[in-house]
């Protein structure tokens, strides 16, 4: 952590995609910078800047005689974590294909729109499913329409459900004919 280029070692370590926590915690460390300078005090040692687990994790290490600043530090630590890695509004811990990210409602769905490009291989392209079209036998005769309305995470669990329903209705559709 160089001290006299805070933000060019935050976004070293964090990475330019999480604008929203940059620029939070670049804040926060140029406060302390300037509190340090003034009470001409040591400056903490930062080891490590990183996301995990959805969370801001600053490692350091501070120097001896000052716990309530680096608690105080701590604190913002973590009250930074409860905003949007990319645009720091309010946000809460997302599961994005199994990698858990802290992201706000407007960045997940965006972010999980550029990691999960549908396709005939891996889901299905159009959402649209009409389960009373695809199963009449299933629903009552005056249902003009059956669509379920569902988020994009789901198409893959309901493209495999209606799969599985075509595999069990076919042998006894036979049958039947």
């Amino acid at each position: 952590m160089d001290w006299c280029s805070i933000d060019a070692s935050v976004v070293a370590e964090l990475s330019s995609e999480r604008q929203g926590w940059t620029d939070q915690l670049t804040m926060v460390l140029e406060n302390l910078r300037h509190d340090i300078e003034r009470e001409d005090a040591e400056f903490p040692i930062i080891a490590q800047i990183k996301q995990k687990m959805g969370e801001l994790r600053v490692y350091f290490e501070p120097p001896s005689g000052d716990p309530f600043r680096f608690s105080a530090l701590q604190q913002q630590i973590d009250r930074i974590s409860k905003t949007c890695e990319s645009c720091g509004n309010a946000a809460r811990k997302q599961n994005i294909q199994f990698y858990v990210t802290t992201l706000c409602c407007w960045c997940y769905n965006r972010e999980l729109k550029r990691r999960s490009e549908y396709t005939a291989e891996n889901g299905p392209v159009d959402p649209a499913f009409d389960i009373a079209e695809r199963f009449p036998d299933l629903v009552n005769p005056t249902t003009a329409s059956l669509r379920p309305s569902i988020g994009v995470g789901w198409f893959n669990m309901l493209a495999q459900r209606l799969r599985q329903m075509e595999t069990i209705l076919e042998p006894r559709v036979s049958s039947l004919v």
